[in-house]
């Protein structure tokens, strides 16, 4: 008795071990959307808070080591700036977008894994902000900027 073996071209074969290790890369990203704030350390990733429109609300976080750390901002970030030293965020309270509830003023302070090191300092005036940005010689204008929204991008290798 003769087996009747199928005779399948090598193009095809090659077609579908390419598209199973395609899939295959596909199904094991672990897919987090975030957006880094420039070469600094801090990362904007989706929170589960939600605005009042139904938006996932972006959160403020720092990567130590593997993991990333909140930064307790007492909001959600809205206006980013940034330069080599430092860090300004403009924070709302997520229901309403378009008023600026709590300033702060991070100073990068290199890679450290403690929570301890970091130099974070909060303000609820607009005053005592605009007051703490000129005495370290800071201008918004002058920095880099960013929103606060987070695009949709596939970070394979990043």
């Amino acid at each position: 008795m003769r087996l009747n073996i199928i005779k399948v071209p090598l193009y095809t074969f090659i077609l579908f071990a390419f598209l199973f290790v395609l899939l295959f890369v596909l199904i094991s990203i672990d897919y987090t959307p975030y957006k880094r704030i420039g070469k600094t350390e801090y990362y904007l990733l989706e929170t589960m808070a939600q605005s009042s429109d139904g938006s996932a609300l972006p959160g403020l976080y720092r990567l130590v080591g593997d993991n990333y750390v909140g930064v307790s901002l007492s909001g959600y970030p809205k206006h980013i700036f940034w330069d080599n030293d430092y860090i300004l965020v403009k924070c709302t309270d997520g229901n309403r977008n378009d008023i600026i509830t709590t300033y702060c003023i991070i100073k990068q302070v290199g890679k450290y894994d403690y929570l301890e090191k970091w130099d974070v300092r909060l303000f609820s005036d607009s005053k005592d902000y605009e007051t703490a940005i000129k005495k370290l010689h800071l201008d918004e204008f002058k920095m880099d900027y960013t929103d606060a929204k987070i695009p949709w991008s596939l970070h394979l290798f990043d």
